[in-house]
């Protein structure tokens, strides 16, 4: 499980390290996220609206659902599948759900991807996502101010080097942990 503040470099750094994973090695995907927001360049998601969201929920396409930020957002229960074959997983979740995954799979990892707040405001200005002036955006800098860290992590991350530096620290910490 990659977790962090918004504008931490979660997405950027799961790209990364799916893009230099060893071919050696088992299987490595990202699971996908669904979340009630529009398409943005700074972020990876398959983009639904709530109606969407909540058929695909009483269907019971998601293993994990959170809300957060006025926002639904889902995991499909295909990372189960991918997990019982020995596959991988690299899952972007919110802090909330991290006991509820914990619980649905069993020796899950925690990685925290620590950015300082003056980089995260820097970050969150950049990508435009919300303007600076926002309630939104006022809501992302406070959770940030609230939680630098995460104490339960397993492994803490900090992105404010190269984005391949980053990777490879979590590429190396995976290689440590994974049989």
């Amino acid at each position: 499980m990659i977790i962090g503040n918004s504008g931490s470099g979660k997405d950027a750094i799961i790209r990364e390290v799916i893009k230099i994973w060893p071919d050696s090695k088992m299987p490595l995907r990202a699971a996908k996220r669904y979340i009630t927001r529009p398409p943005h360049e700074s972020e990876t998601h398959v983009s639904i609206t709530p109606d969407v969201f909540y058929h695909l929920k009483g269907e019971g396409n998601f293993f994990l659902t959170w809300h957060s930020y006025d926002l639904e957002y889902g995991i499909g229960k295909d990372v189960l599948t991918w997990i019982s074959q020995g596959t991988n997983v690299l899952i972007n979740v919110s802090r909330l759900v991290v006991s509820e995954v914990r619980l649905k799979i069993p020796g899950a990892k925690v990685i925290f991807i620590f950015v300082p707040l003056e980089v995260t405001i820097a970050r969150l200005k950049k990508r435009g996502r919300e303007t600076a002036n926002s309630d939104l955006f006022h809501k992302r800098l406070i959770r940030a101010k609230n939680n630098p860290n995460n104490l339960d992590a397993d492994f803490i991350i900090e992105n404010i080097g190269s984005l391949k530096k980053s990777a490879q620290q979590l590429l190396n910490y995976m290689f440590s942990v994974i049989d």
